[in-house]
């Protein structure tokens, strides 16, 4: 009777400013159970516990680059690129991905379209307040790359999220730059400043795409040895 009191006695921003923090705390909890597919007791330092199990991007890698044909590899008669579905990272919560730069490097044996620019949208986020996106873009919309070089493309965040965002990278072309059937992952550069929760970068880290050389069309048939000659048959 007497919490009751009191809590009636509060004025009414505060009592808004209760109930939206608790109903955030809830919308996280509800979440931690999805994830972790049992319930979850809710006490002091759980919390912690909780927010350290969600925060972290879920990158799925890009596709279309398992399969490119030798055919099209630069000094080929048929050299092209490859354009890629993907990256995406999905946050966990919002500002999983932090501010600087963000940078992928291509694996050996492949090179980024300098031409094309590649850039990343927010396919999902804050509908109706755009800047509480990632770089205050709205959901739908896109920003791109700040540079491209054959084997880096760099992307720079200047606001990270108030609202877990989802980013789909779009536009990121690649070609074989040799015939000898190379494979490797696009992979974060050490070098970038833009710290995402649960990404390894470097050599061997987080999978943003793999791609792979398969031999191109036979073209002609060859011997290495003259066949000799042969009987088949008697007459």
């Amino acid at each position: 009777m007497l919490i009751t009191s009191w809590l009636a006695a509060l004025p009414n921003s505060v009592l808004r400013a209760l109930s939206i923090r608790r109903g955030r705390r809830d919308e996280r909890v509800r979440r931690l159970r999805h994830r972790l597919g049992g319930s979850v007791i809710v006490g002091r330092g759980c919390e912690r516990l909780e927010d350290r199990a969600l925060l972290s991007v879920t990158v799925t890698p890009a596709t279309g680059g398992a399969a490119i044909s030798a055919d099209t590899s630069v000094g080929a008669p048929g050299a092209a690129y490859t354009t890629l579905a993907g990256p995406t990272l999905t946050e966990g919560v919002a500002g999983d991905v932090g501010t600087g730069t963000f940078i992928l490097d291509a694996p050996t044996g492949f090179a980024f379209n300098t031409s094309a620019t590649p850039d990343i949208k927010i396919s999902a986020g804050d509908s109706i307040t755009p800047a509480n996106n990632v770089n205050g873009v709205a959901v739908g919309s896109s920003f791109n790359a700040t540079s491209i070089t054959a084997t880096q493309i760099t992307f720079t965040i200047t606001s990270a999220s108030a609202t877990a965002d989802t980013l789909l990278l779009e536009n990121i072309q690649v070609e074989p730059t040799t015939g000898t059937l190379p494979a490797g992952n696009i992979v974060e550069d050490s070098s970038s400043t833009a710290a995402i929760a649960g990404v390894t970068p470097g050599p061997g880290g987080t999978n943003f795409g793999t791609l792979t050389e398969v031999p191109g069309a036979a073209a002609k048939l060859a011997f290495a040895t003259q066949p000799s000659n042969t009987t088949v048959g008697t007459s």
